[in-house]
């Protein structure tokens, strides 16, 4: 995955956290170029390796099973309403 956050707002924070597991390329929207945006484009896509350790990585950022459960705690909230 690429990601590239809107500045000053919590979806850097987020990336931060992609980035620091190695689970994604994050890019820096205020400093992002089309050929920068190209550049990494094609590193993704040509290198398999890569490819394998984001996707293998990404799997301890987003838990397995967690949209179920936020719409399991939604409809318990509701529920108590």
């Amino acid at each position: 995955a690429i990601l590239i956050p809107m500045p000053d707002s919590h979806q850097e924070d987020n990336a931060k956290i992609f980035k620091e597991k190695q689970a994604a390329i994050v890019l820096n929207q205020k400093e992002l170029t089309a050929e920068k945006l190209v550049e990494n484009i094609k590193k993704l896509l040509n290198n398999r390796k890569l490819q394998n350790k984001l996707s293998s990585n990404i799997k301890t950022v987003i838990k397995k099973g967690a949209n179920d459960r936020i719409v399991e705690i939604i409809n318990n909230i509701i529920k108590k309403k």
